[in-house]
């Protein structure tokens, strides 16, 4: 044979080999491709869904300063499509004026450097408007600046109302500048006021003579003896008519008042000899200030809550499906093993750490709007004396003592919530005292006048107070600002989630009532909070029996959720029950119509597409007025659920549960 026939054997040769190759290459990582490539897409889609609903400008600017996303919000703002803004440059986009104002803060960004700035813009047809923005440098893996992304705020309706209070406090000051005040006369050489009117003797307490008898350093307080010392040196200085300053006179009865001093000092040569001071009395206003301040935390700290609960509902809502399906399965393989195997053993481990994920979801749901589950009038005495009792066992070195009143009353409240509210502020207390010490746990019957209630946003009347009062390391000032924030802690990571205490806040909230705490570094800590009372007395728990309650009968399982909808028939034709499935509220309709002469009770999830739970109750009552409904749910049964129960309902049962929870709760339904 020919050498180059042999050269063309051979190169046709590694041609199919390699042909086969990148075949067989292309057959096992294809779909794996596939799969990446469909992953990336959704997450792509879900940013978008959530930049796309935010109230604010978001924007990526790549390091040749050109648009390469941005929301629907800086669309609408610009007036562009999303296809007219993106691969442009900024000034291109933003137009001059308004690229001048920000180049300097975009150099900075592409440098590397985090920046937030606030500028002011002039736009034709909003007039002056004020914008703050938060530039992110995005770097590669090496350090290079990428691009940054954007975030800005239309801070315009913020400034304006600044300036409105601004102008209204002038007009105030002018005001008070010209009402009856308090004023006194003083003598810089002798040291001591030689006249004084009605009004300042009356806002001290003291008479005419007791007042000019009286020596300034009794009159002003350490603070407001600094403050004059400050004026008279400016005085000195050259400044012959200082600023209005704010002093704190001590009464004659040891009262503190705040007055705004006006002073006028009277010359001989270059030395100040006398001086007039118009006292006005501004002390119910730095009062009102005070409690306006605390007031917008508050809501600032509700708003921030109520988001967050709605974020954190939906969280656990799906959480609590994943934990249905694992619940589910672990109790159907259960019942088909031998109590004494090790599988056994493992699935009791799985139905354990699914009930540590229902606690957190729980904390979770503490954090919404809604979230209470079983809410009945309760004995808070016994449900304190037992917690406390569980707790003690666990802590023995700390010794808990309960100062509770005898007649306590008692209050409409979800038990396993208030015991997770006291748990948290038990461990909490237990952090803080690592060598031990003493746990007070009180509760005492209160009535809330109308300016307490309102201090915490509820309303006056009866309450049980409940405190719990450690003797640990106390809480310092800055960290009792946001004791009650989402996931702020002081703890190590991994030894608190910061859920606690914003969970405690949540839960009490939705019970109508508040919590707070009091507390100085080195002093230990009072947390205490309210709950409104029962008007019903508390009901004795039953027992509760872990046997499956057997049935008979046809159960219509409606879920959007396949994973449940699986489970669940698992579970209900275990329990003996004949099962038909739908998986929206339309399909759930179908089969109902055709099938409501033999359907005994209709499972029902509340959150679906298209028709939610609520609308197929109502339509399933016009095929049948008494058909049977049990609501199972992820979410609380407040809200929505809470509306469906009182329309007829006959039971509701939270998601995930076991399958001897189920069989009870339709062994109640049905009888």
């Amino acid at each position: 044979m020919c050498k180059s026939d042999q050269t063309a054997k051979s190169k046709q040769a590694r041609e199919k080999f390699l042909g086969l190759s990148l075949e067989s290459t292309r057959k096992s990582y294809y779909p794996q491709l596939q799969a990446q490539l469909s992953a990336l897409r959704e997450n792509e889609r879900r940013l978008r869904l959530l930049t796309d609903n935010l109230p604010a400008r978001i924007s990526y600017v790549d390091a040749d300063r050109r648009f390469q996303f941005v929301n629907r919000e800086y669309e609408r703002v610009l007036g562009l499509s999303r296809n007219a803004i993106v691969g442009r440059h900024l000034r291109d986009v933003l137009g001059e004026d308004h690229y001048g104002k920000i180049e300097k803060q975009v150099h900075n960004v592409l440098a590397g450097n985090h920046v937030r700035f606030e500028v002011m813009l002039s736009e034709k047809d909003k007039g002056t408007i004020w914008l703050e923005a938060n530039y992110v440098p995005y770097l590669a893996e090496d350090g290079i600046v990428l691009g940054f992304y954007g975030l800005t705020h239309d801070l315009t309706e913020r400034k304006r109302a600044e300036n409105a209070l601004r102008e209204s406090e002038a007009k105030n000051r002018e005001l008070v500048q010209h009402a009856p005040a308090g004023i006194c006369e003083f003598d810089l050489e002798k040291r001591g006021f030689t006249s004084v009117n009605e009004v300042m003797c009356k806002y001290t307490g003291y008479s005419e003579d007791e007042f000019l008898s009286l020596d300034p350093n009794i009159l002003l307080t350490d603070e407001s003896k600094s403050t004059l010392d400050r004026m008279i040196a400016d005085v000195l200085a050259g400044d012959r008519r200082p600023a209005p300053a704010e002093f704190s006179f001590r009464c004659k009865d040891g009262r503190i008042i705040r007055v705004l001093v006006h002073a006028r000092f009277f010359f001989e040569g270059a030395l100040p000899k006398r001086a007039m001071a118009v006292a006005h009395d501004v002390t119910a206003l730095r009062e009102a200030e005070e409690a306006r301040k605390q007031l917008e935390a508050t809501l600032q700290r509700t708003q921030k809550l109520e988001s967050l609960g709605t974020l954190a509902g939906g969280i656990a809502h799906d959480f609590n499906n994943l934990l249905m399906g694992i619940q589910g399965n672990a109790s159907l393989a259960l019942m088909e093993n031998d109590p004494g195997s090790s599988d056994h053993k493992h699935l009791k481990n799985i139905e354990t750490y699914v009930q540590r994920g229902v606690g957190l979801t729980r904390q979770l749901l503490g954090l919404t709007r809604g979230g209470k589950y079983e809410v009945k009038p309760t004995d808070l005495k016994k449900l304190i004396a037992n917690g406390a009792d569980m707790f003690g066992r666990t802590k023995k070195e700390i010794q808990i003592e309960l100062a509770v009143e005898e007649d306590l009353w008692s209050a409409e409240v979800d038990r396993g919530q208030i015991d997770q509210v006291l748990l948290n502020l038990y461990i909490n207390a237990s952090h803080a005292m690592p060598r031990g010490g003493r746990l007070t746990i009180g509760a005492r019957n209160v009535r809330l006048a109308e300016d307490v209630a309102a201090a915490y946003g509820i309303q006056p009347g009866r309450y049980v107070r409940v405190s719990v009062t450690d003797t640990g390391t106390g809480i310092d000032p800055a960290v009792r600002k946001k004791i009650f924030d989402p996931f702020f802690t002081t703890k190590e990571v991994g030894k608190g989630s910061g859920l606690g205490l914003a969970s405690a806040f949540g839960i009490l909230k939705n019970h109508n009532g508040a919590i707070d705490v009091d507390s100085e570094p080195a002093c230990g800590s009072t947390f205490f909070f309210y709950l409104p009372i029962s008007q019903k007395s508390a009901r004795k728990e039953t027992k509760r029996y872990e046997t499956l309650a057997s049935g008979h009968g046809t159960v219509l399982l409606v879920d959007d959720e396949s994973m449940v909808l699986d489970v669940g028939e698992k579970l209900l034709k275990k329990i003996g029950y004949t099962v038909l499935t739908a998986s929206s509220g339309e399909s759930a309709l179908d089969i109902y119509a055709q099938n409501a002469d033999r359907i005994d009770l209709v499972i029902l999830d509340i959150i679906m597409p298209q028709m939610d739970g609520g609308e197929v109750f109502d339509r399933l009552k016009t095929i049948n007025p008494d058909v049977a409904v049990l609501l199972a749910s992820g979410y609380s049964i407040d809200g929505q659920a809470e509306s469906i129960m009182a329309r007829g309902c006959r039971s509701f049962i939270q998601k995930p549960f076991t399958i001897v929870e189920l069989s009870k709760r339709l062994r109640e339904v049905l009888g």
